[in-house]
């Protein structure tokens, strides 16, 4: 699977039952990313959360995510962000 761009596919999961979509969490900040798993989870869609680059990166290897919001800006990311392991995967940059 090649990266695509953010936002472009999303459109791809509209019609999808919510629960189908799977999307994992990448986030530092504890209460920020408390709300946004709460509030996905308020919509239905299945959701695992990360507090680092590294967490990210095993949860993203070992289970599919047909989604990833990601904190670019976040620390522990050097390396891993930009990377080819996570540039495999459908990518959601969200910027803070």
């Amino acid at each position: 699977m090649e990266p695509v761009a953010p936002l472009a596919r999303l459109k791809d999961y509209e019609s999808r039952a919510p629960s189908s979509v799977k999307i994992l969490v990448v986030e530092d900040e504890p209460r920020l990313q408390r709300s946004l798993a709460k509030a996905l989870r308020e919509e239905s869609y299945a959701v695992d959360t990360a507090g680092n680059g590294e967490e990210a990166l095993f949860k993203a290897e070992s289970s599919e995510y047909n989604v990833i919001i990601l904190d670019v800006m976040m620390s522990g990311l050097a390396g891993c962000g930009k990377s080819n392991s996570v540039g495999q995967i459908r990518l959601l940059e969200i910027f803070s």
